[in-house]
């Protein structure tokens, strides 16, 4: 079930009573958001960043959190995983060479 606009803004702690437009720099985060990425530093610190269970290419936790956000935004967008590319900001994605 798809979440309405106002269940979206009510997630960002800086939108009450307030128009706000993001842009590529910095933003407000939604609460999920801030949750998801202190979840996520406290894994690595837990776990050692440097270890295999963090960064083995097939198994560890950093592709299987890829592997799993990647079907959420797709589940999102009605397309496949394998249609969904993530980068490390939207300058990076704009500058990728599309090959056919």
């Amino acid at each position: 079930m798809r979440e309405s606009v106002t269940s979206y803004r009510q997630q960002f702690l800086g939108l009450e009573k307030k128009a706000y437009f993001n842009y590529g720099g910095q933003g407000l985060l939604p609460r999920t958001a801030l949750d998801a990425i202190y979840c996520c530093y406290q894994k690595l610190q837990e776990d050692d960043p440097f270890s295999r269970r963090i960064n083995n290419d097939k198994t560890g936790f950093l592709t299987e959190l890829s592997q799993a956000t990647r079907t959420i935004i797709a589940s999102e967008l009605g397309v496949t995983p394998e249609t969904i590319t993530l980068t490390e900001n939207v300058t990076v994605g704009c500058n990728i060479r599309l090959v056919v």
